[in-house]
C-alpha cells in the first residue's frame, strides 16, 4: 500500500493520523503464516491476495474517515515520513492499531507529547510504552466474542441520551488488557459479548476491565474499534 496525500507541505494541518508500514508488513506476515489470507481475481484478471480479519490494518483509513465526517481537517502521515520537525507541527496525533512502531518513532512521539497542549489518541494493538498512555500495564489478550463498551458513572455518555452498552469490536479481535495508572480516568469498561446475540438482553456479557482510559493528554481505547468502523464502511 502506498500512502499519498493531496496536500502540499505548506498546507499541512495540525491533526494527523499515523500509518505504520512496519505494522502493516508485520500483520501481513502473521496473516500469511496463520493462513489468514484469501486470493481473488481483480478487474484485470490478475490474482490478488488480501489478508483477513484483524490483520487487514484498516484502522488508519477508518480514523481518517471519521475525522472527515466530523469536518476535522487532517493529514494521513506515513511513519517513515514522521520526522521530529513534521511531528512538532501537529497538536493532535491518532495512532490506531499500530503494534510495530519503530523505536525512533516512539522516541519522537514521547518528545512531542512532553510539550503542553498536545493530544495523543491511540486504539487497539500498540507497542507504545504503557506509561505514555496513562497505564501501568498493557498486554494483548484473545477474546472469543464481540467486544463492547459499557459506560461508567461519571462518563459524559452515561445518561439516557446514550445506550449503556455499545458493540465496538469484531468477534475474535484481540483486545489489550490494561491497568490504569494512578490519576487516569476510565470512561468505559470493555466487555466480551457471546452466547445468544439476537438481542442485547440475551447476550452473555463478561467484563474485560478498562476499555477507554483518559489522561490530561491521552486517550487510549483498548479494543480495535477503528477496524470495526472501517469494516462497516468498506463500501462507502
Amino acid at each position: 500500500m502506498t500512502i499519498q496525500t493531496s496536500r502540499a507541505s505548506s498546507q499541512r494541518h495540525d491533526v494527523a493520523v499515523l500509518f505504520s508500514s512496519h505494522s502493516r508488513d508485520a500483520y501481513a506476515a502473521e496473516a500469511a503464516a496463520r493462513g489468514e489470507t484469501y486470493t481473488f481475481t481483480d478487474a484485470w484478471g490478475m490474482p490478488r491476495t488480501w489478508v483477513k480479519g484483524e490483520y487487514a490494518y484498516l484502522a488508519p483509513n477508518a480514523a481518517g474517515l471519521l475525522l472527515s465526517r466530523c469536518n476535522i481537517k487532517h493529514d494521513l502521515c506515513e511513519e517513515a515520513e514522521l520526522s521530529q520537525e513534521r511531528l512538532d507541527g501537529y497538536r493532535a496525533l491518532f495512532i490506531p492499531n499500530a503494534a510495530h512502531l519503530a523505536d525512533n518513532t516512539i522516541a519522537r512521539i514521547e518528545r512531542w507529547l512532553s510539550v503542553p497542549d498536545r493530544r495523543l489518541i491511540v486504539s487497539g494493538k500498540t507497542n507504545l510504552p504503557p506509561r505514555l498512555l496513562g497505564l501501568k500495564s498493557c498486554a494483548l489478550e484473545p477474546v472469543k466474542g464481540y467486544t463492547g463498551w459499557r459506560w461508567l458513572p461519571g462518563s459524559p455518555f452515561a445518561n439516557d441520551a446514550w445506550e449503556s452498552l455499545y458493540v465496538s469490536g469484531y468477534r475474535g479481535h484481540p483486545i489489550q488488557r490494561v491497568e490504569p495508572a494512578p490519576g487516569s480516568r476510565v470512561l468505559a469498561n470493555l466487555v466480551d459479548l457471546t452466547g445468544d446475540l439476537d438481542d442485547a438482553s440475551t447476550a452473555t456479557v463478561a467484563d474485560l476491565g478498562p476499555g477507554i482510559v483518559l489522561t490530561d493528554k491521552t486517550v487510549y481505547i483498548a479494543n480495535q474499534v477503528f477496524e470495526l468502523i472501517r469494516g462497516m464502511l468498506r463500501n462507502l
